[in-house]
């Protein structure tokens, strides 16, 4: 045992030695490795780090000229954009044709590999330029489209013709500014305010052209879920949501919050979840909209009203001062859903408002122009119309009854003056078989359970409620000039009349049974048994 013992002794320091050597070893791996992972700076010193790619037209410049041309781009960019970009300028051979149906060909993912980047590598660029130079006449024609892969947006292609050689470099910087997505975090919402934090914002431009953001710029927020080394996993657009900046002081915005949905930002900040917003600018001279149901299938709307307003306020409809003053233009929707809402440089930013009728369908936010097509998507008001002209239907007749008791009512009168007794128990008995309330309440009652039914089934509350009010307002109407009471007190006085004139050849006309007040149309509806 003692022999054990002090075997097991001698072996003691030879492993603390071990230990120790490997302890340091490992943390001068480690630390050294450290070293080489560049630090994350923060979100608004953070320049974007972007590559511009630029095909030249082989015939136009030469290849000196070609290599001015990207050198004078890179000056210009240093002297315009300074710090916010850390641009690379290269020159490819692979773009064909070299035009803006090359650009809008390429696909964006397919970039990288083109440009010979890893996948691995996939953040070291934060945007893509892609430029075609073509010889036209006179001048050149230049093409650009951009590509930001962190957020999966690329735009299409922008263009522009220049006379003079050296307005080149220049109008390349100026559609890479046009194509460029400035991007942001949402730090803070309050209501209907949100502050945002962008990107290199605190790294002001020397030129005042190529700022990040100015008031009345428009951002689209979208959820971003990273994983845990920060990469974003999944990008979810907000739909119909815009934020419109109202002051910028530096890397800081302040935006109004402008939503088709109830809450669409959140105030709760969560732990790799931002909601991130990317700037959005017309590229497009129209829009095409289509207005579809959000039924499956889907189904187009024709012949339904769109506005496009100033201003998220409903008019009132005293109000046509207020109504015309906000009123930018009215469209109504071909036989396939759709209309062109057109671009207005005065007002990037409008409120869409789509009707049925006079009811309004949706109101969102949108920017003309930013996207070529879209969808808008709104609840199926087949049940409310088709309610709505079953209830009209219900009021003609309606109209029609009350006619013709009323005439009734006279000749009836007319006939007792001229003592002419036999046409008023005539009359007494047809008026007996007019439609009375309880039929037209029966029959109101039919229309307002299957059209309930169907907008819940839809789940659409606001069709429920139009169908209840609509079909409440008939039933106040069926009660007020279809009244018993008024039927009852005339069934008396004919019966006076006669009484008082000393017919006693004929007993007085028969009297219609009194009925009971009418059943409240909630309660009718409760005693009816459920469709199945």
């Amino acid at each position: 045992m003692l022999a054990l013992f002090g075997f097991l002794h001698t072996l003691h320091f030879p492993i603390l030695v071990f230990h120790f050597s490997l302890t340091f070893l490992l943390g001068a791996g480690w630390s050294a490795h450290a070293a080489d992972k560049p630090a994350v700076l923060p979100l608004d010193v953070r320049p974007y780090r972007v590559r511009l790619l630029v095909a030249f037209d082989a015939p136009p410049l030469s290849a000196a000229a070609q290599q001015d041309v990207l050198d004078e781009t890179r000056r210009t960019a240093q002297r315009c954009i300074g710090e916010m970009w850390r641009l690379q300028v290269e020159s490819i051979t692979w773009l064909q044709p070299v035009n803006a149906q090359g650009l809008a060909r390429l696909e964006a993912a397919k970039w990288m590999e083109r440009a010979g980047i890893e996948v691995e590598d996939r953040e070291s660029v934060d945007v893509w330029f892609v430029a075609a130079v073509q010889a036209a006449r006179p001048g050149y024609q230049i093409d650009v489209r951009s590509w930001q892969p962190e957020i999966q947006v690329a735009t299409a292609a922008v263009g522009v013709r220049v006379t003079d050689p050296r307005e080149v470099p220049v109008e390349i910087l100026k559609l890479c500014r046009l194509a460029f997505r400035p991007l942001g975090v949402v730090e803070d919402v309050d209501g209907k305010t949100a502050r945002v934090r962008l990107q290199a914002g605190s790294l002001a431009a020397p030129d005042d052209a190529f700022a990040l953001a100015r008031p009345n710029d428009s951002f689209v927020p979208s959820i971003a879920v990273r994983n845990r080394e920060l990469r974003i996993e999944k990008m979810q657009p907000i739909p119909w949501t815009c934020l419109m900046a109202t002051e910028v002081d530096g890397a800081r915005v302040t935006c109004e919050i402008g939503s088709g949905l109830r809450s669409p930002i959140s105030a709760k900040q969560r732990s790799r979840i931002d909601t991130l917003v990317v700037a959005v600018r017309p590229q497009h001279a129209t829009t095409r909209l289509e207005l579809a149901t959000q039924t499956k299938p889907s189904l187009p709307l024709v012949a339904h009203r769109i506005e496009l307003r100033s201003s998220p306020l409903l008019p009132k409809p005293d109000d046509d001062v207020a109504h015309q003053e906000h009123l930018l233009r009215e469209l109504l929707t071909d036989r396939r859903g759709l209309v062109t809402v057109p671009t207005d440089p005065e007002r990037p930013l409008v409120w869409l408002f789509a009707y049925s009728g006079q009811h309004l369908l949706a109101r969102v936010p949108f920017v003309p122009g930013s996207v070529a097509e879209v969808r808008l998507e709104v609840p199926d008001d087949a049940a409310r119309l088709t309610a709505e002209a079953d209830v009209q239907m219900l009021q003609g007749e309606l109209i029609d009854a009350v006619g013709v008791r009323n005439t009734q009512f006279a000749t009836i009168r007319s006939a007792g003056k001229q003592n002419d007794w036999q046409q008023v128990r005539s009359k007494l008995d047809d008026l007996s078989k007019l439609p009375d309330p309880k039929s037209f309440l029966d029959r109101l009652s039919a229309i307002r359970v299957p059209a309930v039914n169907a907008a819940k089934a839809r789940r659409d509350r606001a069709a429920e409620t139009r169908i209840n009010r609509l079909c409440d307002e008939m039933a106040e109407l069926i009660k007020q000039y279809l009244s018993e009471d008024k039927l009852k007190q005339f069934q008396e006085e004919m019966a006076e009349l006669l009484k008082n004139a000393g017919n006693s050849d004929a007993e007085p006309p028969a009297k219609q049974p009194v009925r009971q007040a009418d059943t409240p149309i909630n309660e009718l509806l409760r005693s009816r048994p459920e469709p199945p």
